[in-house]
């Protein structure tokens, strides 16, 4: 991920000395060209998974209505592995039984992703982290930035 932290305003928000809503951030984040990964942190319990679903099912009802408006989510949970993360894998596997995608090519899915047609949404890290080596999670997180060459991703974990 990004190897240093920066301190950011969200345009047209007031903060003064408060955390802006989390949302307007993540929307105003997707229409901005230089920073394509964004993780996010919180203690376990802090909403974060949920913050995942919304932020899918927000963009999906926002793609359903218009098309061009917003990107196509995909939301990959990470918490039930346990070892080396074959994204490949799990995207064309995902594309079959989660949405129901004949067949899926895991070519189309590059071109469509480095066209910025997605957005990756990976839930989960910190709860893939504990069950691996230190080894192993650094290629899971080589192999998951791998996917935002050209698009968006976004990470949220707890702090590890």
């Amino acid at each position: 991920m990004a190897s240093a932290v920066r301190k950011r305003q969200v345009r047209g928000v007031e903060t003064k000395g408060q955390i802006p809503v989390i949302d307007t951030y993540i929307h105003q984040w997707l229409t901005e060209e230089s920073n394509r990964q964004l993780a996010i942190f919180g203690e376990y319990g802090s909403g974060k998974s949920t913050l995942c679903q919304k932020l899918a099912r927000d963009l999906a009802l926002m793609h359903l209505n218009d098309p061009g408006s917003s990107r196509i989510p995909i939301l990959l949970n990470l918490r039930d592995f346990v070892g080396k993360l074959d994204l490949e894998a799990y995207i064309t596997s995902f594309l079959d039984r989660e949405c129901n995608v004949a067949n899926p090519r895991i070519e189309l899915f590059r071109a469509m992703n480095e066209a910025g047609i997605f957005l990756m949404i990976f839930d989960g890290f910190d709860e893939m982290a504990v069950k691996v080596d230190s080894d192993t999670l650094e290629a899971n997180l080589l192999e998951i930035e791998s996917v935002a060459v050209r698009t968006n991703l976004l990470l949220l974990c707890s702090s590890l």
